[in-house]
């Protein structure tokens, strides 16, 4: 009896199963047709598990959003970012949200039926099947790989940096592929193993519209009792972060230091820094909230230690601080010293100094019309136009 009972729910959860299926097939076909899709001269679809609705708006959704508009860009994400049962989402004209294990295969069925250029755009910090890969290009979808990170056990903890250096080492194998690189240090990396190797330069960007200036008020959590200048930080509280730098500056007792952000990792907590009544963390905060920080800050910082994992970072928050027209004070990080509005510092006693620097320069208008040129020419639409450029030549 118990046998027969199995077999019925069995037989019950497949006509369900596959009811749904049809259901889900006749949406996505609807969805799909509404896009008139035959118009767009590129298609791109973005296999990653980085998310959609993150706190922090990173490099990719601000690639997905600024690509120009004959580009059709399908972004992959998870059921809970969904405001529908079905997992499909315009977000705006040619951006769609979607979920790929509910619809890769329709999706990549229908468009490679179309007359157009496709693409799977995959990161080097996303763990992405080789076998998926080799799905797309049998499908003749081309293969654009964004190297973004050094791959490290620091990032990605030691199974998860071990999958990614698999799909890196077939990937840089194969000269049709489209590499575009974020630091020099990553481009150059790629050319040392593969000297023929697809591989292009296209760092990182800002949203000037965004972050540019504003006279924004104070937020009520960056009002302290001393009138000392602010110098602030956003971004990750991590291994890399120079806490003993930190400690030196708050030791001067001219500043009021302004921490926000992920902790990463315990490095943080591990550091004491809570000791100081001069160093104030405060948390995590969105995307949108972030221009009324760094529009208050006297002064904004990249702390970070000289190592693989910061000689391969292209900083976003270097071109977010540039368009809120502050001065910037970093450590010898490569990808900084690129840019005449950074002020680069050497050593503990030359960031200090350069804070001091930094500070007769906030009010200079030679100096802040740096600011602002370097933040016009490095904004996301500056950098999709770079993208855009290498597909033409493909």
């Amino acid at each position: 009896m118990k046998k027969y009972l199995r077999k019925i729910y069995h037989l019950g959860k497949n006509i369900i199963f596959n009811f749904k299926g049809l259901i889900y097939k006749k949406q996505f076909l609807n969805s799909i047709s509404s896009l008139k899709i035959n118009k767009y001269s590129k298609i791109i679809i973005f296999e990653s598990n980085f998310g959609w609705s993150t706190l922090m708006r990173q490099r990719p959704q601000q690639i997905a959003l600024n690509f120009s508009e004959d580009m059709l860009f399908f972004y992959h994400s998870g059921r809970k970012e969904f405001n529908n049962k079905f997992s499909f989402e315009k977000i705006k004209e040619n951006l769609i949200l979607i979920n790929l294990n509910m619809y890769r295969n329709l999706l990549i069925n229908f468009i490679k039926k179309l007359n157009c250029k496709k693409y799977l755009m995959i990161y080097s910090t996303s763990i992405i099947n080789n076998n998926l890969i080799k799905k797309y290009e049998k499908n003749g979808f081309k293969i654009i790989y964004e190297y973004v990170d050094d791959i490290s056990d620091t990032l990605s903890g030691k199974e998860g940096a071990k999958l990614l250096l698999n799909t890196f080492n077939n990937i840089i194998k194969n000269n049709n592929y489209i590499i575009i690189c974020t630091a020099d240090k990553l481009y150059k990396n790629i050319l040392k193993i593969n000297k023929n190797a697809n591989a292009y330069l296209v760092t990182n960007g800002c949203d000037y519209e965004h972050f540019k200036y504003k006279n924004i008020k104070k937020p009520s959590d960056m009002i302290f009792k001393s009138n000392k200048p602010i110098v602030g930080y956003y971004g990750a509280l991590a291994s890399w972060f120079d806490y003993d730098l930190l400690k030196e500056i708050a030791n001067t007792n001219k500043y009021e230091i302004v921490l926000i952000g992920l902790k990463y990792d315990n490095s943080f907590d591990l550091n004491n820094l809570n000791k100081f009544n001069n160093i104030h963390y405060l948390g995590k905060k969105d995307y949108e909230d972030l221009p009324k920080y760094s529009s208050n800050f006297d002064i904004c910082i990249i702390p970070f230690l000289i190592n693989d994992i910061t000689l391969s970072t292209s900083p976003v928050k270097i071109f977010e601080y540039m368009c809120a027209e502050k001065p910037i004070v970093t450590t010898a990080l490569p990808e900084c010293k690129k840019y005449k509005s950074v002020i680069i510092s050497e050593n503990h006693t030359d960031f200090i100094t350069n804070l001091d620097k930094a500070m007769n320069l906030k009010n200079n208008f030679n100096y802040i019309n740096k600011l602002k040129l370097d933040a016009l020419n490095n904004t996301w639409k500056n950098k999709c136009k770079q993208i855009e450029n290498i597909l033409e030549k493909e």
